[in-house]
């Protein structure tokens, strides 16, 4: 079955680049049958991820197209994902040195995650952040990262300096992971997404913390990885 909020996203994206010039609320509403109510917080999202540029109340595409085949391809994997792991796997994206949530499977897990998407969370905080950084210098890091670390536990990352350590440690492994560096009950493990050799996104799938040990994330890192070469042996050939 599609996921109708995605659905909705998709309609706007496809309204808009028919439209060069934009369209106001309004006539998006109109010709997407799209409530206002609905479009509102959704046209929000975009502009804050810079999809879109608002200019006199226009809402005009700020962005290429092609991120939907993309997003299309990354979407349908996230699902198998989900199904053969059983687990929630997440999408993510780097948006104003913030981690945003693109997309979300829960697969047959009974774990209700906090995050829902178009939510953001701090980059070091979070596997699906620290997967996005991966291929970033030190020096690109410590850019991204001109701010004040706060904790969301008391495992979270406190400063540039450890968190430095901390990537140069994941960029070994080729992965990133966190437990309980986000939400003390939870662990994560993600995988980057690259188009063009550039980290475009990353896949993460999330357990409870206490099922965490070295065999279910050999199984999880496993099936990332199957799906992580699906996903860019498509989207880099298309």
């Amino acid at each position: 079955m599609l996921h109708k909020p995605t659905l909705r996203v998709i309609k706007i994206l496809e309204l808009l680049q028919e439209h060069k010039d934009g369209l106001n609320i309004t006539n998006i509403s109109l010709l997407s049958k799209i409530s206002v109510g609905t479009l509102h917080p959704i046209l929000q999202t975009l502009l804050k991820l810079e999809y879109l540029k608002l200019d006199n109340k226009n809402y005009i595409l700020n962005i290429n197209l092609s991120i939907n085949s993309d997003f299309e391809i990354i979407k349908s994997n996230m699902n198998k994902i989900a199904q053969e792991l059983k687990q929630s796997v997440q999408l993510g994206i780097l948006k104003n040195n913030k981690v945003y949530y693109l997309h979300k499977c829960n697969g047959n897990s009974k774990i209700i995650l906090k995050t829902t998407i178009g939510d953001s969370a701090n980059l070091y905080a979070t596997a699906l952040g620290k997967a996005l950084l991966l291929n970033s210098s030190e020096s690109e890091i410590k850019n991204i990262l001109n701010t004040d670390f706060v904790k969301n536990t008391e495992k979270t990352i406190s400063n540039i300096d450890d968190f430095i350590k901390n990537m140069k440690e994941l960029k070994k492994l080729n992965f990133t992971y966190e437990i309980g560096e986000f939400d003390e009950d939870f662990a994560c493990i993600a995988v980057a997404i690259c188009k063009a050799n550039k980290i475009i996104a990353a896949l993460s799938v999330t357990i409870l913390k206490f099922h965490y040990n070295e065999k279910i994330q050999e199984q999880i890192l496993s099936c990332l990885n199957k799906y992580k070469a699906i996903i860019e042996n498509s989207i880099n050939n298309y």
